[in-house]
């Protein structure tokens, strides 16, 4: 069974679309067969994985969706062997706006999925925008697992809170087995001494409202913005890079994970927890200030 991983945040900036695509190209070379479904209408995903606005257009997901189709009717190859793309395009915000306001915002992706096509897959994963409609409650009812990257910055901060909130609410009413993976630290800068006290708080705060932050650690670099520049992944743009190695290593810690559907007793932030600790996150900004 395909492992199905939605990438989001309420917080734009943190490095959603480069989290997606980049470990995309990473268990692809773990020699897993991979799907990104680009749900952001500005389809930085499509593009990163080099995917023409021709291609996209003519299988693009927002079709799939508006047309009840499955995956086999929009999925495209990438630049990226192993790597298969369902491409976004502006006609998600026609998704948004015909289907936005109906009873089923939940269920638009799961047409979608329900395919044995999506037996060809490890793992598939989901790139969002950082905002909650339709098309984001759709990829966490569709989904097994989240993964919410963070930045160290206040605004991040109260992003993290505010999706796990998102997710609890998806888990209760929609989806009771979505899982959270836990949260990546992104866009790091080790020499800044604002980025390590927040490494080290979110960890703390992790350990007490019971969620994973992950060992691995996503360092800032220039890579990232010039392999994008490119439409190409950072295994492709520069294979020795720090921040290649760090997606590496990070899909080497989620690879173990990745189950399919989880069975039994689903494992839940304590969110009440999560709020005092990010006020103390948000006062550790107020005093670098």
């Amino acid at each position: 069974m395909a492992s199905i991983v939605t990438i989001g945040s309420e917080k734009g900036g943190v490095g959603k679309t480069t989290t997606a695509a980049n470990l995309a190209a990473c268990f692809a070379s773990l020699e897993k067969k991979v799907l990104v479904a680009d749900i952001d209408p500005q389809a930085n995903a499509t593009e990163l994985l080099g995917v023409t606005r021709e291609q996209a257009e003519s299988k693009s997901l927002s079709d799939a969706i508006l047309n009840n189709l499955s995956l086999e009717h929009c999925r495209v190859q990438t630049n990226t062997e192993n790597v298969d793309l369902l491409p976004a395009t502006t006609g998600l915000k026609e998704v948004i706006k015909q289907l936005g306001t109906g009873l089923r915002q939940d269920k638009l992706l799961r047409p979608v999925f329900a395919t044995k096509t999506l037996d060809d897959y490890d793992i598939v994963l989901i790139d969002t925008h950082g905002v909650v409609d339709c098309l984001l409650i759709s990829a966490l009812a569709a989904s097994h697992y989240y993964l919410v990257p963070v930045f160290a910055e206040q605004d991040s901060a109260r992003g993290l809170h505010d999706f796990l909130q998102t997710g609890d609410f998806i888990r209760k009413h929609s989806n009771h087995t979505l899982t959270l993976l836990g949260v990546v630290i992104t866009r790091f800068d080790r020499e800044n001494a604002t980025h390590r006290e927040y490494e080290q708080a979110i960890r703390q705060h992790g350990a007490t409202a019971k969620f994973r932050v992950f060992e691995t650690v996503i360092p800032t670099s220039q890579s990232v913005a010039a392999a994008s520049k490119n439409q190409m992944t950072l295994m492709a743009y520069r294979k020795s890079a720090p921040v290649t190695a760090a997606y590496q290593t990070l899909a080497g810690e989620l690879l173990p994970l990745l189950k399919g559907r989880r069975v039994g007793r689903v494992p839940v932030p304590n969110l009440q927890q999560l709020e005092s600790g990010i006020e103390s996150i948000e006062e550790l900004f107020v005093e670098s200030t």
